[in-house]
């Protein structure tokens, strides 16, 4: 464990944690702390985060794990942290980062899934980069309102939400997604900026796009912004039942437009 400054709110920041995971309002005294934490630890698996970013004296400032694998949801939710980092995270729990609004760095290179409002209105995230990510969660980038870049090369499934109210996104390129699920259509609720949406090719056009017009952002249904498909899949799109007479003017060729697909 690493050396840290003991003082009377660090006790009572991993006080308050343990009762979030356990439940109830039990006080804790200093020796009561340690195995509280090493029993929720025995529970979660050798795998699971818990507690380490607490003991590691990372609770404000810098989120830091080596070794974890999985990222519990809600343990660092509305903090101060500014930097997340975890090499060995491959999923990200619901609520994990939910409310950070000082976070502005996040460096999770092998996380394959992203949980329900990780991120949400975590208002200082600029750029996200996830490489890895598979799947997004329902309101996962909710209302983070100065996210201007988005990437994940290999994410097949974004559910509703996933981006609602992300007011400064421009561009969403989704190369390897494969569904879209929602409620009420609602998946770029509240991305006003939002211009440029891009799918690669997936075998089969995404059928379950958002359908009702009056559900995408006015600049999607007055002509001045595009989704853009492969050409191969590009007829499907534009003379797909749902679509015809509706929005026939939403669907570009990514081959036609190198400079916003690349």
């Amino acid at each position: 464990m690493a050396n840290v400054l003991i003082n009377e709110q660090y006790l009572t920041d991993i006080a308050d944690a343990i009762r979030f995971k356990v439940g109830g309002s039990q006080t804790y005294t200093t020796a009561e702390m340690a195995p509280a934490i090493e029993a929720i630890r025995t529970a979660d698996g050798p795998n699971a985060l818990s507690f380490d970013v607490l003991l590691n004296g990372t609770y404000n400032g810098e989120f830091y794990s080596e070794t974890a694998t999985k990222m519990r949801g809600g343990l660092v939710s509305d903090t101060k942290i500014t930097s997340a980092i975890g090499e060995n995270i491959t999923e990200i729990g619901d609520y994990s980062f939910q409310q950070c609004r000082d976070l502005t760095n996040v460096d999770i290179p092998n996380a394959t899934k992203i949980g329900l409002a990780a991120f949400g209105n975590c208002v200082s995230l600029t750029s996200v980069d996830f490489p890895l990510v598979e799947a997004v969660g329902v309101g996962a980038f909710g209302s983070c309102e100065n996210l201007t870049n988005v990437n994940l090369p290999r994410v097949q499934t974004i559910a509703t939400n996933s981006f609602a109210y992300c007011s400064k996104l421009e561009k969403l390129k989704l190369p390897a997604l494969r569904s879209l699920t929602y409620e009420d259509n609602a998946i770029f609720w509240g991305c006003d900026n939002l211009t440029h949406v891009i799918f690669g090719y997936s075998g089969d056009m995404i059928r379950n796009l958002p359908t009702d017009i009056n559900s995408w952002p006015a600049k999607f249904r007055n002509g001045t912004a595009w989704v853009y498909v492969p050409s191969s899949e590009y007829m499907d799109y534009k003379y797909y039942t749902e679509y015809v007479n509706r929005i026939d003017h939403l669907f570009r060729k990514i081959e036609d437009y190198p400079e916003i697909c690349n």
